[in-house]
């Protein structure tokens, strides 16, 4: 499977896994309009062993309709022998249908269990957005703030 689209941006290197625990990361990309079910973003880049704490995923409306929806997942590096998981985090999210919020809080049935030791990521690779369903129809701000944690070595 190809590599996401990737936002250039890369893990900031002024965090040393030694150093820090924690770091929030939060990143934005404007989704074009017409984009169709094959497009994937990578947002965020994750190292092997980093765990995701908490997410909040914010969309602007995307959608003149209602037929637009949102997966949230794991998009592991070419090569990787984990297995790619494109909507670990959120399933068919409508939120780019009117504009709005979606966070690991909301008792998603598609969440892994983040509790309190948060989900590990198994190698390096990308948290992802794609579009589930839908093509979008107007061009909008979707905007992913994380907690990681950054394993000590």
């Amino acid at each position: 499977m190809a590599n996401p689209t990737v936002i250039s941006y890369a893990l900031d290197t002024a965090i040393s896994p030694a150093e820090a625990k924690f770091y929030n990361d939060d990143r934005e990309i404007t989704v074009p309009a017409s984009t169709t079910t094959t497009a994937s973003f990578g947002l965020i880049p994750v190292k092997a062993g980093m765990k995701l704490k908490s997410f909040t995923l914010w969309s602007a409306d995307l959608d003149t309709a209602t037929a637009v929806t949102l997966n949230l997942g794991i998009r592991y590096r070419t090569g990787s022998s984990s297995s790619d998981a494109l909507a670990a985090f959120v399933s068919a999210s409508t939120i780019a249908q009117t504009g709005g919020a979606v966070t690991n809080d909301d008792n998603l049935t598609a969440v892994p269990t983040l509790g309190a030791g948060g989900y590990t990521f198994l190698d390096d690779g990308w948290i992802s957005l794609g579009i589930q369903a839908g093509t979008t129809t107007t061009a909008g701000i979707v905007r992913l703030k994380t907690e990681l944690s950054v394993p000590n070595h």
